[in-house]
């Protein structure tokens, strides 16, 4: 599996939908929405921040969509990505405060206890 479709399984698996996680190199937000509506998203989104990776849980519940740009102090200033999620995790002070840290995270097989 590739970083986005590691994230989205994991997202899928033990995160909240439709949330905006914010880490120290982007975004990763993660949304219900039709296969219609993530297509829509991605070209909305490349247009606004150029790069950009996405994917789809394996269920097809969950579009994962992976935005590189660093964040602002105050997530609340980036409106857009905000309204289009239900509200914000901010991961920056976190032990997994980037992308590839998550992924790795993921990737290694989390476990709730």
């Amino acid at each position: 599996m590739n970083r986005p479709q590691i994230i989205a399984y994991g997202f899928n698996t033990f995160a909240i939908d439709n949330t905006l996680h914010i880490y120290d190199d982007g975004y990763v937000l993660a949304l219900t929405c039709s296969q219609s509506r993530h297509k829509k998203i991605v070209a909305q989104l490349r247009q606004q921040y150029g790069r950009i990776e996405s994917a789809v849980s394996s269920d097809g519940f969950l579009s994962v969509f992976l935005i590189f740009s660093v964040p602002p102090a105050n997530p609340d200033s980036d409106l857009f990505l905000v309204d289009l999620s239900d509200g914000f995790k901010d991961h920056r002070l976190d032990d997994c405060n980037t992308i590839d840290l998550i992924a790795e995270w993921f990737a290694r097989g989390p476990r709730v206890s």
